[in-house]
């Protein structure tokens, strides 16, 4: 989800000035969509000194240099990006996403996230970031020490390796430093999911919103376990809970289908159940 959020950010070729500031531009953004990203960085710096004042090419440095976890650089270009247009929206968000990674600045992610809004209210993810920053606001009145960053971080490294035990007992031990703290809820929900562990995942998506009621992924992910559990009316409810606060995303048709089959499976079960009962 993280990497299709990524693509829907990139500036647009409209934004350049020259020709060969056009060339480099279109040349990063292929690069970017086939996951070169040294290559992208390297044509989206070509831009830049065809265009130093191109906030379209800060904007595009800034997303590459977040998936090689760059951070401080990434924090740079969109920074630079809005030294030149205050209201460039788009890098207001990329703060939101960099601020708290490279200056564990979750106020300044917050006030970020907060621009992006004022500037595009109608965003297709708008719930999704009101979601974030109400978690962020959280999460500054939550003490989160190093040594459970530290396993939060280490869980993520081994789910992004594919070890998933590994990252369970990960995110556990950051648990077991902060029991409060959606995050670490949420990613072993995740790795749970990967493992087939559906049950297990489901637990770790409702103490998720214990903590966050508005942490719209739990909502979806467990609109998407709980039919493995046979739980229809549940999935149901969370899915509509993801359409409530995410009105406008690119998916709502797809989630509104799901429901109506899911309905459908819900009346196929309670005939079941109604017909098991008779036989007793």
């Amino acid at each position: 989800m993280w990497f299709i959020a990524w693509l829907l950010l990139l500036p647009h070729l409209v934004f350049a000035q020259n020709p060969e500031e056009r060339k480099w531009m279109a040349h990063a953004t292929e690069l970017f969509g086939q996951k070169e990203y040294a290559g992208a960085i390297d044509c989206y710096k070509a831009a830049l000194e065809e265009n130093p004042d191109s906030v379209a090419a800060y904007q595009g440095l800034g997303l590459a240099h977040v998936q090689l976890k760059e951070y401080d650089k990434a924090f740079d270009a969109f920074e630079e990006a809005l030294f030149i247009n205050p209201d460039y929206a788009e890098a207001h968000y990329g703060m939101g996403i960099v601020c708290p990674l490279a200056k564990r600045d979750k106020k300044r992610a917050i006030a970020h996230f907060q621009t992006y809004l004022r500037l595009v209210p109608n965003a297709s993810d708008a719930g999704k970031v009101r979601g974030w920053i109400q978690q962020l606001t959280m999460e500054g009145t939550v003490h989160r020490d190093e040594a459970m960053v530290s396993y939060y971080n280490q869980g993520v490294d081994a789910s992004n390796r594919g070890d998933y035990e590994q990252a369970i007992d990960f995110y556990t031990q950051a648990i077991a430093r902060n029991t409060h703290d959606a995050a670490n809820h949420h990613a072993l929900g995740l790795a749970y999911v990967r493992l087939g562990r559906t049950r297990e995942a489901a637990a770790e998506f409702e103490e998720t919103l214990k903590i966050n009621t508005r942490h719209v992924e739990s909502h979806y992910d467990l609109g998407v376990v709980y039919p493995l559990l046979s739980e229809f009316d549940k999935a149901i409810f969370h899915y509509e809970q993801y359409l409530k606060m995410q009105p406008n995303a690119p998916d709502t048709a797809q989630v509104r289908a799901w429901i109506v089959r899911l309905k459908g499976m819900a009346e196929d079960k309670e005939t079941v159940e109604e017909k098991m009962e008779r036989l007793r």
